[in-house]
């Protein structure tokens, strides 16, 4: 008795929204890491007073924060909720202030 394998039909706009869903999942990773990298600056220069790194911090987290502000509203149809990025980058931005004050200097 023969065995089917059965086989799943993709369509042309299956195919599109999968590669919108890795897209979109691309971006807000690479927002997500710009954001960490800015608080980890931003934690160095606290910690080793160094104005360089504090700009790099505070110039990063805003900006990341908004990139995965944007890419959720692009991917929801939504406007910008500016409540949420205001909350994002005031709690990345304290907890970056509250490591950098609590590891010895570099």
């Amino acid at each position: 008795m023969p065995r089917y394998v059965r086989v799943k039909i993709v369509t042309p706009e299956m195919e599109a929204a999968e590669r919108r869903a890795g897209i979109i999942l691309g971006l807000t990773l690479a927002a997500v890491v710009v954001q960490l990298l800015g608080a980890l600056f931003l934690a160095l220069g606290i910690a080793g007073s160094r104005i360089s790194l504090i700009v790099i911090g505070g110039v990063a987290i805003p900006l990341g924060s908004w990139g995965v502000q944007f890419v959720d509203g692009r991917a929801r149809c939504r406007p910008l909720r500016t409540g949420r990025l205001v909350l994002s980058v005031g709690i990345a931005t304290l907890i970056a202030v509250l490591v950098g004050m609590n590891v010895p200097s570099v």
